[in-house]
């Protein structure tokens, strides 16, 4: 399980995002649910941490969270659940990949993309060409 501790403050502070200087011991604690979020979105977004219990708490995390998932995909296959188990699956590979859901090669042919390029060019813009 993880632990949130009190002498993990700093550690909390690094993965919730909060750099101020608080003085409440209130708003220090995290939950454990939300640690495990946090950390989940920080591998995702390849954050890097300085200290030893944050990256193994991840990697902790990481393994398990595939084997979990895994195991929800085959339960989900054998109640013939189709849409739930597509979606765990993708869940699955963007945490093995570590890749997020808007990560994909195809990304520049999305469509706000394309109608930016196709308005630039209604207008008169050429298209740059990198060399």
């Amino acid at each position: 399980m993880i632990e949130t501790k009190k002498e993990k403050d700093s550690n909390n502070k690094r993965v919730g995002g909060n750099t101020e200087d608080d003085d409440d011991d209130a708003g220090n604690v995290i939950d454990p649910y939300a640690k495990v979020m946090l950390l989940i979105q920080g591998y995702l977004s390849m954050a890097d941490y300085d200290t030893y219990s944050l990256v193994a708490d991840t990697n902790y995390i990481i393994q398990n969270g595939t084997r979990i998932l895994r195991c929800i995909f085959e339960i989900c296959l054998r109640k013939n659940l189709a849409y739930l188990s597509i979606t765990v699956l993708r869940w699955c590979r963007y945490i093995e990949n570590c890749i997020r859901d808007d990560l994909t090669p195809l990304r520049m042919f999305c469509f706000e993309n394309v109608k930016r390029g196709i308005l630039n060019l209604r207008k008169g813009d050429t298209i740059k060409k990198t060399s």
